[in-house]
């Protein structure tokens, strides 16, 4: 029964922050028959849901805007489309990702020699980007902007801010989701984190914020 109330919370409010209190109730107050939740072991007693409310309100707002919806959708459309273009040896400089190659691998043997250095992966994610974004330099910046980088990415990453981070990480380390197999992470990597979502702090002169 609660589960179809916040279902209608969610269609019918115009608030994020609502509809995720009514997701959340749903959750906390679960009344079904797949789990007892009044058992102080189940999971949804145990979470602090705050900080990925704060994630959820943040990344549905970055749809908001006239046409985001479609714009981030072609974006993603665009992701695939460099990869399919990655594997055409006679694809055209600007259209794949052949130059983040070395980092990429570097990162799987990094994975490969010790799956629960969390720290170190998401540090490896930060040359991956930085080569995609500034390795070919002015001669793709251009096309990187027009395929990744428009108004409503750059709507997204000013949402999708420090703040975001933190709270994500703060989540996963609830005692009722990862807790302490998922490691505190030094201020450096959350900032690590942060940038190198973005081209225009990976290197500021290759791009210009034009929205």
């Amino acid at each position: 029964v609660k589960a179809i109330h916040a279902v209608k919370a969610v269609v019918s409010t115009q608030s994020t922050g609502e509809a995720y209190d009514a997701i959340e109730n749903c959750i906390v107050n679960y009344d079904g028959i797949l789990m007892d939740s009044s058992d102080p072991q189940y999971f949804g007693k145990r979470i602090n849901f705050a900080p990925i409310k704060h994630v959820f309100v943040r990344a549905t707002a970055t749809l908001c805007p006239d046409n985001c919806i479609e714009d981030l959708g072609i974006v993603l459309k665009n992701v695939f489309f460099m990869f399919d273009s990655s594997l055409n040896p006679d694809s055209e400089e600007c259209t794949n990702y052949r130059q983040t190659s070395g980092a990429v691998v570097k990162n799987i043997n990094r994975f490969l020699a010790d799956p629960y250095d969390y720290e170190g992966l998401i540090l490896g994610v930060h040359p991956i980007l930085k080569s995609l974004w500034c390795d070919k330099g002015e001669r793709c910046s251009d096309a990187l902007t027009e395929r990744f980088n428009g108004c409503c990415t750059r709507h997204a990453i000013n949402l999708m801010d420090k703040s975001v981070v933190k709270a994500l990480f703060t989540f996963l380390r609830d005692p009722g989701v990862l807790g302490d197999s998922f490691p505190v992470l030094q201020k450096k990597t959350i900032n690590t984190f942060w940038k190198m979502l973005d081209p225009h702090k990976l290197c500021p002169e290759f791009y210009n914020d034009y929205c």
